[in-house]
C-alpha cells in the first residue's frame, strides 16, 4: 500500500506556511491522500502575551515561506480580546464537509485562509457556516452535523495522536509516505518556497524500494503549540 498522510493542525502557521507544498503533494496521481488533524488549541484567549507570541513566530513563518498574513489578522483578529484560538471547531468543521462532499484539504485551505488572510474568528459557528456555504454546501444541515460532531471529531483527533506517537512524530505540519508498510517522513522545509519539487521528490522515494529510512522532518508545531 502506498498513501501519503498529512498531520496538521488548522492553527498551525507552519501548516498555513506549508499550504502550496501540501497541495502539490495532493496533487500526486493514485495516492490517497489522508489528512489527520491533530487538536492543538482547545479555546484559548487572545491575551496580550500570545499576541505578542504569535506576531513574533508569524514573521518567521513569512520570512521562510513568503506566506501572506492580511490585515484583518495582523490588524485586527491579534488585537481583539474578546476573541479566543480554537483548533477543535475548525477541526469538526473539516470532518462534517467531508461527509458532505467537500475534500478536508480545501476545507482546511478555506478555514486557514479565512483565519490568517481575512481575520475572522474560525473558532464561531457562523463562520465556518459562511465558509461551509461558499464551498456550496447547505448551511442548514452543515451546522445541523457540526452541533453533531464532538464524539467523531474526539476520535479522529485520538487516532491522530495514536499514529503519531506509532511512527514518532512530534507535531505539525507533518507530511508522511506510507510505502508497503515502511512510514518515510518528508522534511517540509526543504520545499518552502519550492512547492513544485515535492513531487518527483515523493516519487523517487516510492521507486527506491531498498530506502530503509528517511531523516525525520523538524515539526514546527508540537501538540501543545508552536516554536
Amino acid at each position: 500500500m502506498v498513501a501519503l498522510h498529512y498531520f496538521y493542525d488548522p492553527l498551525c502557521g507552519w501548516c498555513y506556511g506549508a499550504l502550496d507544498i501540501i497541495h502539490a503533494a495532493a496533487l500526486i496521481k493514485d495516492i490517497p491522500f489522508v489528512m489527520h488533524a491533530g487538536g492543538m488549541m482547545q479555546k484559548q484567549p487572545v491575551t496580550a502575551a500570545m499576541q505578542q507570541f504569535i506576531m513574533e513566530h508569524d514573521k518567521r513563518i513569512k520570512l521562510e515561506t513568503g506566506q501572506i498574513f492580511g490585515n484583518g489578522y495582523t490588524e485586527g483578529l491579534l488585537h481583539n480580546a474578546t476573541a479566543w484560538f480554537d483548533s477543535y471547531l475548525p477541526i469538526r468543521a473539516i470532518l462534517v464537509a467531508e461527509l458532505m462532499g467537500i475534500a478536508p484539504l480545501i476545507m482546511l485551505d478555506q478555514i486557514q485562509k479565512a483565519h490568517y488572510l481575512q481575520g475572522r474568528e474560525i473558532a464561531q459557528i457562523n463562520v465556518l457556516a459562511d465558509i461551509a456555504e461558499l464551498q456550496g454546501l447547505i448551511r442548514y444541515t452543515f451546522i445541523e452535523k457540526l452541533n453533531q460532531s464532538v464524539e467523531e471529531m474526539e476520535l479522529h483527533i485520538k487516532i491522530s495522536r495514536q499514529l503519531m506517537v506509532l511512527h514518532g512524530f512530534s507535531g505539525f505540519p507533518t507530511l508522511a509516505l506510507e510505502n508497503n508498510g515502511q512510514w518515510f517522513s518528508i522534511n517540509v522545509r526543504d520545499f518552502f518556497r519550492k512547492a513544485e519539487k515535492i513531487i518527483p521528490y515523493i516519487q523517487s522515494i516510492i521507486s527506491n524500494k531498498d530506502r530503509d529510512e528517511v531523516e525525520l522532518s523538524k515539526q514546527f508545531c508540537s501538540l501543545d503549540g508552536c516554536v
